[in-house]
């Protein structure tokens, strides 16, 4: 083998395999990019679920006593509850829970006419 030849086979797998480093590190990378994608996601719908918790409190509260409490506290959130308006049977109220780090509001529209309660409204916010 030639000495030039010797050369150039050393550049060339140098070459390569720096390739292949940076194409390693950069799978890697979106890899755990996407994990921690991932998570968020299911801490999100997580907190959406246990939040929905606190919304069926609050409903069951203020059929049973016409009136709404402040917060609710669960094993995995604390939810607190607003009033937005309260005019004759019609509410409008906002809960917000915070689990896993992430906040989350739903408003909520009802009607209270004795013996039932209806929801009106539904959306996060």
């Amino acid at each position: 083998m030639k000495p030039d030849s010797a050369y150039i086979a050393i550049s060339t797998v140098l070459v390569i395999m720096s390739a292949v480093v940076i194409l390693t590190t950069a799978a890697t990378i979106a890899a755990v990019t996407n994990l921690n994608q991932g998570t968020v996601s299911f801490q999100s719908h997580r907190t959406r679920a246990l939040l929905e918790g606190c919304v069926s409190d609050a409903l069951l509260y203020l059929n049973i006593q016409n009136d709404l409490t402040t917060s609710f506290v669960q094993p995995e959130i604390t939810c607190s509850v607003t009033t937005d308006s309260h005019t004759g049977n019609d509410w409008l109220f906002t809960v917000t829970g915070t689990a896993d780090g992430i906040t989350k509001s739903l408003q909520i529209g009802a009607n209270r006419t004795p013996p039932t309660l209806t929801v009106t409204s539904w959306k996060e916010i």
